[in-house]
């Protein structure tokens, strides 16, 4: 059951929604009594560079269209942005205020700066327009990531600028369409790139120079929006309605190239919910015939011309994981088995050795071997075998690899691993935080 609703979260992605439990935590073998870090201390002396991509000057002059890149940093499902060295996230989700985690101390504490804040929510006006009383800047960013000396972030439906701590911040681009902005999103070191979704049509009105919501549509659009860090403003690269229940979901940089996946379906009502407390024949049965109306296309969006260029579709809809140099379709819906892996040029290469579980991950093939459960690495050029884990995911549940920093839970408490301690099976390099 727990690999169907793996394989099911995968295809059904734009409802995903990953909850994990956390607190504040030192590495677990130390058990003196520490002072409760802060942010300006987790950040002291730390390379907040993920990647190596630089920084871009917010000039407010038009940047010429070129390639972009985005390397040494995922964005997770959760709303987190992970690194190699730190991770951005949320405890419990959007609730609750951003948190910094410094992979090197095991530290992790409130991204807020002001040593005599209390870290609670501002009061807001009835009606949501005023401020009654200031609260933590921690609570008010959405989507963040650090290059260089520079933070951005999207909140309110606005792409801001600020110094490494959130402070000094500047709007750069207001998005003023009557849409809804979806939890996939990934930055590069020119630009951001987020979903959406608009269940109406859009109306500009001359009086107030603005857009507002018309007439509902039949079905939603969904879409995929760039909005640059040089303030020339946003543009949808790529919007849809021809599905129901569209959602644009599983961005991955590549190569110069931003994948997603845009997925629907053929039918308002397809009539089928899959039925859990059912025999596992009944519901698996059940998710055979839901998907039989679910569509799965990908697109690559080239930076370097701005061209949306179709990969592949897939009816019935059965998914695929994206990895740096290749992408792997699952063979089978709710069937465990090897994947098919192609080339972004299309092209098949060959299938995987094992029946294999994607990671989410910046660079391999990383994931788990379904006959087994345990973690696995595979060669992009053969499919076959490189590292087995002694880890199975009741050991170590992974969500993300960021270059040598393994990112998961245990049981329902945050941690990572080292690269090296997880590939050796050491449980003692597990830190939860």
């Amino acid at each position: 059951m727990r690999r169907i609703r793996r394989i099911t979260a995968l295809v059904l992605m734009g409802s995903l929604c990953a909850i994990c439990l956390g607190a504040c935590g030192k590495k677990e073998q130390k058990q003196q009594i520490e002072p409760t870090p802060t942010a300006a201390g987790i950040l002291d002396g730390m390379n907040n560079e993920p990647g190596g991509s630089g920084t871009t000057s917010l000039t407010g002059a038009k940047i010429a269209v070129s390639g972009e890149s985005a390397e040494g940093v995922i964005f997770y499902l959760d709303g987190g942005t992970y690194t190699e060295k730190y991770a951005l996230y949320t405890p419990e989700g959007t609730s609750q205020p951003l948190h910094i985690l410094n992979v090197e101390s095991g530290q992790s504490s409130i991204f807020c700066f002001d040593p005599g804040c209390e870290h609670k929510k501002a009061k807001m006006s009835l009606d949501g327009t005023e401020v009654l009383e200031k609260g933590c800047p921690a609570y008010e960013y959405g989507p963040v990531y650090i290059t260089g000396d520079t933070l951005y972030c999207f909140s309110n439906g606005s792409l801001w600028s600020g110094d490494v701590t959130g402070n000094n911040r500047k709007e750069i681009t207001k998005l003023g369409l009557p849409i809804y902005y979806g939890g996939n999103f990934l930055f590069t070191d020119k630009a951001m790139y987020v979903s959406y979704i608009s269940h109406n049509e859009w109306v500009f009105r001359e009086e107030t120079s603005e857009w507002v919501a018309g007439m509902p549509k039949e079905r939603q659009e969904a879409g995929l929006v760039r909005i640059p860090y040089s303030g020339e403003g946003a543009e949808i690269i790529f919007r849809s309605d021809e599905y129901y229940e569209m959602q644009v979901t599983q961005l991955y940089y590549h190569d110069g190239c931003i994948c997603f996946r845009v997925g629907g379906k053929d039918a308002k009502d397809t009539g089928v919910v899959p039925d859990y407390s059912q025999p596992a024949e009944v519901w698996q049965a059940q998710i055979e015939e839901l998907m039989q109306h679910e569509v799965n296309s990908y697109y690559d969006y080239v930076t370097a011309t701005g061209e949306v260029k179709l990969l592949f579709t897939e009816k019935p809809a059965k998914g695929a994981y994206l990895f740096r140099d290749v992408y792997g379709s699952i063979q089978k819906f709710g069937t465990p088995g090897p994947l098919e892996l192609h080339k972004y040029s299309g092209e098949k290469t060959v299938d995987t050795e094992v029946q294999f579980y994607g990671y989410n991950c910046d660079h391999g093939i990383i994931g788990m071997n379904e006959e087994t459960q345990h973690g696995v690495m595979l060669s992009e050029e053969t499919g076959k075998v490189i590292k087995t884990s002694p880890f199975t995911w009741e050991d170590f549940t992974v969500e993300v690899v960021v270059g040598e920093t393994f990112y998961g839970r245990v049981g329902f408490e945050r941690a990572y691993i080292s690269a090296e301690d997880y590939w050796a099976g050491n449980k003692d390099g597990i830190i939860r935080y």
